[in-house]
């Protein structure tokens, strides 16, 4: 079910976060190219998807996922006691979950960046260097901190709604 609901869904989720950060770039650098502003473009892009972005969509996605592939399992648990359930199913179910959020978290962040950097390198001709030091200058520890722990708290809502779900 873990493999179901979240390690199966790496490259569609690398995939899908690169087409976003292509057309985010492209999108935000040209709207702010208005008002001479494209140099912030950078930094609002990696503010957008590493606090709000991210994490959304990959607690949306686990809880949607994860729903279905339980879906197919439900009719072996009907035999068992809700205890058994319990130790069996849905504790393991959450610990994977959590451990398969931050993971796709991980994988997400990466493209999402490496993405933006080919946009504003090759298309906007922008100097390696002055992406890198936007880069460290905009983005925190207390950032990542704190998008790791909203995608941690996706992945344990979506853990317990499907814990709740299945335990009735």
């Amino acid at each position: 079910t873990i493999y179901y609901s979240g390690a199966k869904l790496v490259v569609p989720f690398i995939l899908i976060s690169s087409l976003l950060a292509s057309t985010m770039s492209i999108n935000i650098h040209n709207l702010l190219s208005a008002y001479r502003l494209e140099r912030e473009a950078i930094i609002i892009l990696q503010q957008v998807a590493t606090v709000n972005l991210i994490p959304i969509f990959i607690g949306t996605v686990l809880l949607v996922q994860s729903s279905l592939g339980l879906t197919k399992h439900y009719i072996k648990w009907m035999h068992y006691q809700r205890q058994e359930t319990i130790e069996v199913y849905i504790i393991p179910i959450m610990f994977g979950l959590l451990f398969v959020g931050f993971l796709l978290y991980l994988y997400m962040t990466m493209a999402f960046y490496v993405t933006i950097y080919i946009v504003f390198h090759f298309v906007f001709q922008i100097d390696t260097y002055e992406y890198v030091s936007r880069l460290s200058n905009s983005i925190s520890t207390k950032i990542f901190i704190q998008s790791i722990l909203n995608t941690l708290i996706y992945s344990t809502i979506a853990s317990l709604s499907l814990g709740y779900y299945y335990y009735q």
